[in-house]
């Protein structure tokens, strides 16, 4: 998701600004992206058709080269990588089966109880929401970030394993969920009490996602499987959503069985958590001083126009 979206800035960039830079730099990071994911290298190619828009008309071919570039050498990395692991560079380790009906797929992935987007994320589709509905965004931006979402929805409800196996929602649809943050960011910059809104978008998407930091999913899901639940059970049925009873599991858990006790299991635990951590404060306080900065600059234009 990082890349995707560090990528699509780029391009955002380049299109303001025309820094020639930020295409290969663009089309690298989409590539580091798809090594990382598949389905991201495969979002680049109708992804071409926005680029073309968005390219300088009278270079177009030169800017072209320069965005594909990086995508060449990363597909040929990716290839080489599946010929030595498989044996064929088209093989990918997954089954490539799309035979799920693609209503029921997109329906499981927004709505069902098991992986819906709306109720495992429904910070994620106020976001999308505030995007398409402002004014603020252009049709290039607003163009954009449905073809992503589109793609990613498609491709993924089409395939067999849609719901993405053992996990806390809509794992799949996660690569885009980073373009919702922009739609957020214009909502909170035009609410009043800011800190309160904050606080409460911040409180209703951590305590969703608590019961599965806390208590391993896993868990979940073993403990179905053991009463004899089929899987379609735990992705349809109210009664049996993760979500709903993943609560009771963390009353019945021991505490040396919660998720965090991997802090002291392995010498890496703490580490990890403390460099997250710091990563953490800097955007905070990197955040801080960037709206410090905008709100001095608007500050001092109004004196100057006064």
């Amino acid at each position: 998701g990082f890349f995707l979206f560090a990528g699509i800035h780029c391009l955002w960039r380049y299109r303001a600004d025309r820094i020639l830079y930020l295409l290969p730099l663009s089309g690298a990071l989409i590539a580091a992206g798809a090594l990382t994911r598949i389905v991201v290298g495969l979002a680049a190619v109708p992804l071409l058709v926005l680029v073309w828009f968005a390219v300088n008309p009278k270079s177009r071919f030169r800017d072209l080269f320069l965005f594909l570039t990086p995508l060449g050498v990363g597909a040929a990395i990716l290839f080489a990588y599946d010929y030595g692991r498989f044996g064929n560079p088209f093989e990918t380790g997954y089954p490539i089966d799309f035979d799920t009906p693609l209503l029921t797929g997109v329906a499981g992935l927004l709505f069902s109880w098991g992986r819906g987007l709306a109720i495992y994320s429904p910070v994620s589709v106020i976001g999308f929401a505030a995007l398409f509905l402002s004014k603020r965004f252009d049709r290039w931006t607003k163009s954009l970030t449905a073809f992503l979402f589109l793609f990613f929805l498609v491709i993924h409800a089409k395939w067999s394993y849609w719901y993405g196996g053992w996990c806390w929602g809509p794992r799949l649809l996660l690569p885009v969920l980073p373009f919702a943050g922009l739609g957020l960011v214009h909502l909170f910059e035009r609410a009043d009490h800011r800190r309160i809104w904050g606080a409460l978008l911040f409180g209703f998407g951590g305590l969703i996602n608590l019961l599965a930091v806390f208590v391993p999913f896993s868990v979940f899901y073993q403990t179905a499987m053991v009463h004899g639940f089929k899987e379609e059970w735990l992705l349809w049925r109210r009664r049996y959503c993760p979500l709903l009873n993943h609560h009771e599991l963390f009353a019945s858990t021991q505490i040396e069985d919660y998720d965090f006790v991997w802090l002291g299991v392995s010498q890496w635990g703490w580490p990890v958590l403390l460099i997250g951590l710091f990563g953490l404060v800097l955007a905070i306080v990197g955040i801080r001083r960037v709206r410090r900065m905008v709100w001095l600059a608007e500050t001092s234009n109004t004196g100057e126009k006064t």
